[in-house]
């Protein structure tokens, strides 16, 4: 049960490292999908959540060892939190309202700057880990062309991590529709 919680809570983890500059931070900053505020383990001990706790070891550990953003507004879905993260702007002034289905046409503008476009420019090499979720309609709204020097992970919104499916819509995954397969640029 707790594996299956844990594969419904996709992560997105970005791996940014200074290329020649021994003096600036590494930064990893560490998107959790899904979670609510007590979900896991260290603030559930926080704020006296003693039911349902979800074991996150590792995020507790970089919790207490790293910066932690505790106040701060975000969407109630993934893709306007991820574009709101990736450009630095709520979702009125991007236009990410709502989460991308899988084969939607949709993606975030190709005009916004994003996070990891700018960390280049100030030295850092990129890299992203897990869930994009901020469309794929064509190969410029990929994480490599939008800042990324290497992605490993899925474009859309979910997916198993065993056979590669989709998890998004599951009545259509029934049915046979909506199959993604793992799509990766190495």
């Amino acid at each position: 049960m707790q594996t299956k919680m844990a594969l419904k809570h996709l992560m997105c983890a970005c791996v940014v490292q200074a290329a020649s500059l021994p003096l600036r931070p590494h930064i990893v900053l560490v998107l959790a999908d899904d979670y609510g505020f007590a979900d896991a383990s260290y603030h559930a001990k926080m704020y006296g959540n003693s039911s349902n706790i979800i074991a996150t070891p590792v995020l507790d550990q970089l919790a207490m060892s790293g910066v932690r953003l505790e106040n701060y507004y975000v969407q109630a879905v993934c893709s306007p939190t991820r574009a709101a993260l990736m450009t630095g702007r709520y979702s009125i002034h991007q236009g990410v309202h709502g989460p991308f289905v899988d084969s939607s046409p949709n993606a975030l503008a190709l005009d916004e700057v994003l996070l990891p476009q700018k960390l280049q420019e100030a030295g850092y090499k990129t890299a992203m880990v897990g869930k994009w979720h901020l469309g794929f309609k064509s190969w410029a709204y990929t994480p490599q062309e939008r800042g990324f020097e290497s992605f490993y992970g899925f474009y859309a919104g979910s997916q198993d991590y065993w056979n590669h499916e989709s998890l998004c819509w599951e009545v259509l995954l029934r049915m046979g529709a909506l199959r993604t397969r793992i799509m990766v640029n190495q």
